[in-house]
């Protein structure tokens, strides 16, 4: 009748006890820290990214923030008829202020196979046009790659809306053909939202 109490009060099986409840409580502490990370880590990794996105549309939307506002000195090596092209070719073409006078200064391969008649009385055109543009504001200009035949450039352009974002940034390039300049390239950094009526981005 005294065996098992015997045996269980016993040096040895004290100590076996001992030890398991000392490995049980071990474990219990390491599964509960490794809980305590996983719930402590996945919060800030959600915090982090929104605060991420909440910058990124700061960045773009934020009211205050305007295109570039000094031309870089590396444009000043342009020659003046590429420097016509490209300008003329953004306010008579993506302003449009005067698609006709635009077609002259557009390289075909940015015409798309349009005709003449379709650029300048067609519901679409082939690139992305500005029409809130504000021609009383310079333009500016940052040369990005330049050999001699084509350029590619950063433009910043003003918008003339006193609302929303300022201004925008949009890349243009250019090459030369035979004795004149060409605009082969033209697409902003990002897509301006639609201020003027349905259909007015894209349209003629």
């Amino acid at each position: 009748m005294n065996a098992v109490p015997t045996s269980l009060s016993s040096p040895r099986t004290t100590r076996i006890i001992f030890w398991v409840g000392v490995a049980l409580l071990i474990a219990a502490l390491v599964v509960f820290i490794i809980k305590k990370s996983q719930h402590n880590s996945a919060p800030a990794t959600s915090k982090s990214s929104a605060a991420d996105v909440l910058n990124a549309k700061k960045l773009i939307q934020h009211p205050k923030r305007q295109a570039p506002v000094t031309t870089s000195a590396s444009w000043a090596k342009v020659p003046a008829s590429a420097k016509l092209a490209v300008r003329n070719f953004i306010i008579d073409g993506a302003g449009e202020r005067n698609l006709a006078a635009a077609w002259r200064y557009t390289h075909p391969s940015l015409r798309q196979g349009f005709t003449f008649k379709q650029w300048v009385h067609g519901n679409t055109l082939p690139f992305q046009v500005f029409p809130e543009m504000n021609f009383k504001v310079p333009m500016s200009f940052s040369l990005a790659q330049w050999n001699g035949h084509d350029l590619l450039a950063e433009v910043g352009v003003a918008s003339k809306y006193k609302t929303g974002r300022g201004g925008y940034v949009f890349d243009v390039g250019a090459t030369k053909v035979g004795k004149r300049w060409l605009v082969n390239y033209w697409f902003p950094k990002y897509t301006p939202p639609v201020r003027a009526t349905t259909g007015s981005f894209g349209s003629g």
